[in-house]
């Protein structure tokens, strides 16, 4: 049965430091343990001298996370003013950025990156981040004026309005992949987010003495959506870590009382080839997402563990969908029952996995055409996964209807990758597919028509307007690249071509 009044996300963070000040809640490198009743004094001050700065409820701030104390201080200052928080991979380019900020239209940004800041005003002078939204997020204030910069550690006294945020109210945005290939803003609200954190509290009794340990990026729905937030909403403790690797990982498990690990297969391949992997033995749940684990590693792991790693399903419109138990039948390759409260259907004809619920996202910002497609008749959301479930009631991912390439657990869409190589003189054609990897679950090969071009042009060129993860791995050149009849790119040749 659906859930008819979502929990809302900083009600539930509230609720935990309110109940108990002294106990640790989060550790960061740049400021040690740091108590839930300093976090919320410190939150607290940020969210005035971000109000005094300027900003206040409905507005978007855009916030690139590095980890530190001060990215959590203000983004949660930020939805204590019930401002908007918007993430951006800290590793986007200019051509990259400059799309975010005209999607999203933020009245602020806070980044300790002085070159971002500076282009940043840039775009800012030039008025692309002014205006208001037609469709989802029309409710939000409109930006005007100039773009402002949060200080480094914002803080402020006296008496702002805050923590007045229902469940309806939008909470952040995510950026995911479209079918043009250009990131779309995903607006989820305190209720899509909370109760999804309460359906997995449930199902992998996560519970307040537990203590996670996060190594994965702070700017998608994973590492922020349920690893930050879960841990504030839920009470537990978090370590951060500035990023994975596995001689780090094992350091913080002999240092601290972690129970839990969060990982993408590349990570659990990492740890395995390091000689580490048998340190999560002692941990109480291990928990694999973003991209299929394959069987190989699964049973690997199982020889180390003692049981499966839990692999779960979920995404930046929908935060997660269904999850292998904590207590109960783990089968690899399944990602799992659904969520409780969260219904999954497959459709008939397409398999596609179609998802209702208390979790899902408010809508493409700005992009009624693209929310609208995204639902179907009955106000199920469209995966674009193909899916069945099997005799046990466990959901199996058989495959992506959407071209999607994901690759150390990123989403990148080709066609992203195809209109930065199409941008070559030299260039006739391109096509992009995933190459199955071990170490990355899908390697980038771009398949090129050119003339007197090479490689090392092409990657050059990607480098300038593309994060890393987004950059072919390999670029192999074609006479030509095959098609049907409709002219059609034929991706299924191409995909069996590299294996």
């Amino acid at each position: 049965m659906l859930q008819e009044s979502p929990q809302c996300l900083l009600s539930l963070i509230l609720d935990k430091w309110s109940a108990d000040q002294n106990t640790n809640q989060i550790f960061t490198l740049d400021t040690g343990w740091v108590t839930r009743g300093r976090f919320e004094e410190e939150t607290r001050k940020a969210a005035v001298g971000i109000y005094r700065s300027g900003i206040s409820a409905n507005d978007r701030v855009l916030i690139f996370p590095d980890r530190s104390f001060e990215f959590l201080r203000v983004y949660l200052a930020t939805l204590r003013l019930g401002a908007v928080a918007v993430m951006a991979n800290p590793e986007y380019t200019e051509s990259e950025l400059a799309h975010l900020v005209a999607l999203s239209k933020p009245t602020a940004f806070w980044t300790r990156s002085e070159s971002k800041a500076s282009f940043l005003n840039e775009l800012g002078e030039a008025g692309i981040h002014l205006g208001g939204f037609a469709g989802p997020g029309s409710h939000l204030a409109s930006s005007k004026g100039k773009l402002l910069r949060i200080a480094d550690s914002p803080t402020g006294n006296g008496e702002v309005s805050l923590d007045f945020s229902q469940g309806t109210d939008s909470a952040l945005v995510f950026f995911t992949s479209g079918t043009t290939g250009k990131p779309k803003g995903v607006l989820m609200s305190h209720g899509s987010l909370g109760s999804n954190l309460k359906a997995l509290q449930e199902i992998w009794e996560w519970a307040e003495h537990d203590e996670l340990l996060l190594s994965l990026p702070l700017f998608h729905m994973h590492g922020l959506g349920v690893g930050i937030n879960g841990s504030l909403a839920l009470g537990s403790k978090v370590v951060i870590l500035p990023k994975f690797e596995p001689s780090l990982v094992a350091s913080a498990i002999s240092s601290y009382d972690i129970s839990m690990f969060f990982g993408v297969p590349t990570m659990y391949t990492r740890l395995l080839a390091s000689g580490d992997a048998s340190l999560l033995a002692g941990l109480r749940l291990s928990v694999s997402g973003s991209a299929p684990m394959g069987i190989e590693l699964h049973q690997s792991l199982r020889a180390i563990l003692g049981n499966y790693v839990v692999e779960r399903y979920g995404m930046s419109e929908a935060a997660m969908i269904s999850s292998n138990p904590y207590n109960g039948m783990r089968i690899p390759n399944s990602v799992g029952p659904p969520l409780p409260g969260i219904a999954v259907d497959i459709e008939s004809e397409s398999s596609e996995i179609l998802v209702k619920g208390p979790n899902l996202f408010d809508g493409y910002l700005g992009d009624l055409g693209s929310t609208e497609a995204s639902f179907d008749h009955l106000g199920r959301f469209r995966t674009g996964d193909s899916g069945f479930i099997d005799d046990s009631g466990y959901l199996v991912i058989s495959g992506r209807l959407k071209d999607l390439i994901i690759t150390g657990g990123f989403n990148v869409y080709p066609r992203e990758v195809e209109d930065v190589l199409s941008k070559h003189p030299g260039v006739t054609d391109v096509a992009v597919v995933g190459k199955p990897s071990q170490q990355w679950g899908e390697e980038i090969v771009a398949f090129v028509v050119a003339d007197g071009v090479s490689p090392e042009e092409l990657m050059s060129g990607c480098a300038l307007e593309l994060v890393d993860y987004k950059r072919p791995k390999k670029i192999v050149f074609l006479d030509s690249i095959p098609k049907n009849s409709m002219g059609k790119t034929l991706y299924k040749d191409l995909k069996a071509a590299v294996g």
